[in-house]
């Protein structure tokens, strides 16, 4: 539990009320301010929503209620611990969280960032789509832009572990393709850690009929997968370096229990 849940000013709200010549208004706590003074993630540039996270505090549900959504997540939440706690033991050099909710693979992978940042390594936190849109910026006429997409490449560089959060999730065009996999063969060919996270299914899309009714209905692709958003060879080299974590629940087929 964070200091901000056991704060008796706020009562673990973070916000307390303030008078203003206007009226009342919201203002921090100060245990926000100290939380984020004495934070080792202040660096990681986590969104809000999951600055909270923790392998501690994920939840994997209800056993009783929901015990095929408990294993798969629980067991998740195991095998990321496992690496990061054993890291760089092992062949592989990161994880790719696939299936579930983007909530859920979110807050695992992030959570898994700051066991890494725990055992004393550094960590860069990137939303996928806006880390795509900072690094064009390189090439923006304004000198401020150009430098912030600048420095912000030279921290993924530079970092210990890497989180790319919604991987593939922009639209495609060459340069995003040149650069997605100018980051993963860095961290491939260096043999730094890569967390990654996708929505996208990691196997080749089918064509398929839509509801199984071969001759009534017209064929219609399914989604979209991820060697065709950020390229063949690059997702290739990624589950080279990365090693596959579902979090996609089984399906329950009433007709496995027809004999």
């Amino acid at each position: 539990m964070g200091a901000a849940a056991q704060c008796q000013i706020c009562d673990g709200t973070g916000w307390i009320e303030v008078k203003t010549p206007k009226g009342p208004a919201a203002s921090r706590c100060q245990c926000q301010r100290v939380q984020t003074k004495e934070s080792p993630y202040q660096e990681l540039g986590l969104p809000p929503r999951f600055a909270d996270a923790s392998l501690d505090n994920f939840d994997a549900g209800d056993h009783q209620r929901n015990s095929s959504r408990y294993n798969t997540l629980t067991a998740a939440m195991n095998k990321a611990k496992r690496f990061a706690d054993t890291f760089p033991v092992g062949r592989k050099r990161g994880l790719l969280f696939h299936g579930g909710t983007p909530g859920e693979q979110s807050r695992l992978s992030i959570a898994t960032l700051k066991r890494f940042v725990d055992r004393g390594f550094s960590g860069m936190y990137c939303d996928y789509s806006q880390f795509m849109v900072t690094l064009r910026n390189r090439y923006d006429s304004d000198p401020a832009l150009a430098e912030v997409a600048k420095k912000a490449a030279g921290r993924v560089a530079r970092a210990d572990v890497l989180l790319l959060d919604s991987l593939g999730d922009f639209r495609v065009t060459e340069w995003v393709l040149d650069t997605v996999s100018g980051v993963i063969k860095h961290r491939y060919y260096e043999q730094k850690c890569l967390l990654a996270t996708t929505g996208l299914p990691l196997d080749k899309p089918h064509r398929g009929p839509a509801d199984g009714r071969q001759q009534m209905r017209p064929y219609t692709l399914v989604q979209d997968d991820l060697a065709n958003r950020i390229g063949y060879e690059t997702c290739q080299r990624l589950l080279e370096h990365c090693d596959p974590i579902t979090m996609a629940v089984p399906r329950h087929n009433p007709q496995s229990r027809i004999r």
